[in-house]
């Protein structure tokens, strides 16, 4: 048993103009969820659960711990109408996640 189970991926991504936005959450290589929306300019907050079959499956290969880490990784893209750009985010951090505690 993990010291986890159900995790959630929150974002907040400060938007300078309107147009189509994308994210992407990826643990290791695996995206684990998938986001278009077309904001307006402001603050924009999302939540992405994250299933705890989808996220330990990502994790590191790694056996010979009593841990197993993994990089969770959030990507923003901006397409901008108005003035026209293209802006692109990113933020990750590595999480542990022990057993038999």
């Amino acid at each position: 048993m993990f010291n986890a189970d159900e995790l959630t991926c929150r974002a907040v991504v400060d938007l300078p103009c309107s147009g189509e936005l994308e994210l992407s959450i990826k643990v290791g290589r695996d995206e684990l969820a998938h986001a278009k929306l077309t904001p307006a300019p402001g603050v924009l907050g999302c939540a992405f659960p994250l299933p705890k079959k989808r996220w330990l499956a990502a994790l590191d290969r790694s056996a010979a711990q009593p841990f197993r880490t993994g990089i969770f990784r959030v990507d923003a893209w901006l397409v901008c109408q108005d003035p026209p750009a293209v802006l692109r985010a990113d933020d990750d951090f590595v999480a542990g996640f022990a057993w038999g505690e």
